[in-house]
């Protein structure tokens, strides 16, 4: 996916899931463990929490610092509380726009998000060519992006920080609907289905007939088809858009 098709200029939508940022990653490790080194660049602090008055917990080293990263909390949970409150000032009466401002000035209202660290591809072991063509498991490719000082890079799902929203100093770039519904496959792949077949799949499927569709078990995702050949091919619903017709929060609590 080229940078065209990739990012989009929109520079005042509400802060979504794919959203490219400035702000904190961390993690917590054993005291002076190795950093893994495509987490070498990431400008990491390393604190100690020794833990002394417990005996029997071990001391932690925590590693923080600033990155560029992706969003990767759904939007339907960036605002929910917000959305919560709203209605209910909105069924005591006050207007739609007097309620949001209420509602927005509640600054502890979805205070924290999720964010994964965006790492150069030259960091990293796998090839340009398979990062940029989402084929990595763990990885969400991302293009250069000039105006940043961002090289081709990839989001790191492996490493994900809950952050407070109001740490996030900038936001750099808005992803178009294809690359944010190419970053819902991509933490799907990750987190639960652990497969990078369901395109090859779907080729080798062309030319057959399908003899029937069904769902898998309970599950809404998954859709089960039967080929003419007698073989199975189970496909993925593809992730639905989100309806921003409602309320949405302003840029302004960002930083």
């Amino acid at each position: 996916m080229n940078p065209a098709s990739f990012y989009r200029s929109d520079q005042d939508a509400p802060l979504q899931q794919g959203d490219v940022v400035l702000a904190p990653v961390g993690w917590l490790t054993e005291p002076d463990a190795p950093v893994p080194p495509r987490w070498l660049g990431l400008n990491q602090d390393r604190h100690r929490f020794p833990f002394g008055d417990e005996p029997e917990l071990g001391a932690i080293d925590s590693l923080a610092g600033y990155a560029p990263a992706i969003v990767v909390t759904h939007d339907c949970h960036l605002d929910k509380e917000l959305l919560e409150r709203y209605d209910v000032l909105r069924r005591t009466g006050l207007g739609k726009a007097e309620a949001l401002r209420v509602a927005e000035a509640d600054l502890d209202l979805d205070r924290f998000l999720v964010v994964a660290p965006i790492i150069p591809q030259a960091a990293l072991k796998s090839t340009p060519d398979a990062i940029s063509r989402q084929q990595v498991i763990g990885l969400f490719g991302v293009p250069a992006l000039p105006d940043a000082n961002l090289p081709a890079s990839a989001a790191d799902l492996t490493l994900r920080a809950t952050i407070d929203r109001h740490l996030i100093v900038a936001r750099f770039a808005v992803l178009t609907d294809e690359a944010r519904t190419a970053l819902r496959y991509a933490l799907a792949r990750s987190d639960a289905l652990r497969t990078p077949a369901i395109g090859f799949e779907l080729e080798n499927a062309v030319g057959k007939r399908i003899r029937g569709v069904r769902p898998v078990s309970d599950n809404p995702l998954l859709v089960e088809l039967e080929l003419s050949d007698g073989s199975l091919l189970r496909l993925v619903h593809q992730p639905a858009s989100v309806d921003h017709l409602g309320p949405s929060r302003s840029l302004a609590p960002l930083g």
